[in-house]
């Protein structure tokens, strides 16, 4: 993502904007919410250091990966292969949520440690009136060339910073980033609230720190066309061989989107309105080939942000006896407000810093979500020292994920590790835990006929006018029909 960043940077921002608003008003699933997830950053970070060390052109070489995962996908679309996430269960959601949720954490501190070197944080506000913003100048062997001066009342402004660095000074002095009079702590406040105010203090009190960038002008920051030529890759033959680093990343996109749709579409969230799963896909390939072709990044399905949209759409009763806590009922399923979402990131004014911190904050809700150890079902089925097993076992297979996404070197192998923990779900799980035990702490696992071809209704199944279907109970209803028409004639 460096080689985008350095190509296309503040277009970036457009860019989410126009694929959110796509996969907003076009998906089967409007609660998963697009972004540039960390696997595939990594994917894409590992072929520009190929791309770097064999003098590729990058944006030409992942155009081609680009074609080609968008045409694997249409295939998956069409074979079905979005069946095959009735494979995926709690045992790998759990452990792939959590990497996820840590990659935010991680990034999340790493910026702010970044972003705290050039605006420190002070404990004491009195070192800020005795520290005052001074433009001072030195030479290579540390010896002030000329006499440091004050900087105007306006020291925050632009101007007299940029100024300074032009003369070839350094700014130092507290009073350069701070100001004493802001100085209270927001408490219990919503994330839109908590940004809104950061925002306002921000342009209010003219902190210098870096905001969300957004082009004035919708143009590349690199002098070349608008849409790439697939015919200027060089050698030819780059062209074919793309085809197997598009494989992996089929893959990942494949079960990145997957895994984050099957998180949302559980049973626990009573959504009333069909999954989508093959649809999804297949805007996801229409928006491969898009970004493809003008170089933009790629984006799927985040399971952070997802959950988090989740979580803000949750309608609970208002009436309750005394003492009782109110029942969830379900969500809201619209698309306005991932629609809404995205359009607002074109707003340039929002700091980074507080972007940083509603990363940390969703990393750290979404981790609280995992279950753990009070009086589930589970618990009193299953004894605890299974409960234990399963739950080492899912640690490990976190730790596998986390290594190979973190090493650059085999990060390459990251969807085959996603495969690799389905199949420890499914051939290494049940033979270590009964079906009953299976039952109480995962899902079960569909069997390859049913999954293939679903059970047709029973034929005294009557339905009026008025009954609703769900998108799959519809596919159901057409093979039962086709079913009894055979059998009538």
């Amino acid at each position: 993502m460096e080689k985008l960043k350095e190509l296309n940077n503040p277009l970036d921002n457009i860019c989410i904007i126009l694929c959110g608003v796509i996969y907003a008003l076009f998906s089967g699933q409007p609660l998963c919410v697009l972004s540039a997830t960390g696997p595939c950053l990594v994917f894409e970070v590992i072929m520009d250091v190929l791309c770097r060390k064999q003098g590729f052109d990058f944006l030409l070489i992942r155009l081609w990966v680009g074609l080609w995962t968008g045409l694997m996908l249409i295939i998956f679309v069409a074979i079905d292969a979005s069946a095959f996430v009735a494979f995926i269960t709690r045992f790998t959601e759990e452990a792939f949520a959590t990497l996820i949720s840590l990659i935010f954490l991680v990034k999340a501190v790493e910026e702010l440690m970044e972003i705290s070197y050039d605006s420190p944080v002070v404990t004491s506000v009195q070192n800020i009136f005795t520290s005052p913003c001074y433009c001072k100048f030195y030479s290579n062997d540390s010896v002030t060339l000329h006499e440091p001066y004050l900087l105007p009342p306006s020291t925050l402004a632009n101007s007299s910073r940029e100024a300074c660095l032009f003369d070839g000074g350094v700014i130092e002095g507290m009073q350069c980033f701070y100001k004493p009079d802001v100085r209270h702590v927001v408490a219990d406040f919503n994330v839109t609230i908590a940004i809104l105010l950061m925002t306002a203090a921000k342009w209010a009190v003219g902190t210098d720190v870096p905001c969300l960038e957004v082009p004035d002008k919708l143009n590349p920051t690199r002098e070349r066309d608008w849409i790439l030529n697939p015919l200027d890759v060089k050698p030819w033959w780059m062209a074919l061989a793309c085809f197997l680093p598009a494989c992996f990343f089929s893959i990942l996109i494949l079960m990145d989107q997957n895994i984050t749709s099957v998180i949302i579409n559980r049973p626990e969230n009573k959504l009333k309105k069909g999954y989508g799963y093959h649809l999804d896909l297949a805007v996801i390939a229409v928006l491969m080939f898009v970004c493809s072709i003008f170089g933009i990044p790629f984006y799927v399905a985040a399971t952070v942000i997802s959950l988090m949209h989740v979580e803000s759409l949750r309608i609970m009763s208002e009436t309750t006896a005394p003492g009782d806590a109110p029942q969830f009922l379900g969500l809201k399923e619209q698309r306005f407000t991932a629609l809404v979402a995205h359009l607002l990131i074109g707003l340039s004014l929002i700091p980074m810093p507080v972007l940083l911190g509603v990363f940390l904050y969703m990393g750290i809700v979404s981790l609280s979500g995992q279950q753990h150890q009070p009086d589930y079902t589970w618990l009193r089925q299953v004894q605890l020292k299974r409960v234990n097993l399963f739950t080492i076992i899912q640690i490990i297979c976190f730790l596998a994920l986390a290594v190979v996404e973190e090493i650059k070197v085999i990060s390459m192998a990251f969807p085959l590790m996603l495969l690799f923990m389905v199949a420890i779900r499914k051939v290494l799980l049940e033979k270590i835990f009964t079906s009953r035990e299976l039952m109480a702490l995962d899902d079960l696992l569909p069997p390859w006929k049913e999954l293939i071809r679903p059970k047709p209704l029973p034929k005294d199944a009557h339905f009026d006018s008025n009954t609703k279907f769900t998108e799959q109970e519809l596919q159901l209803l057409d093979e039962s029909a086709n079913d009894r028409l055979r059998e009538e004639s």
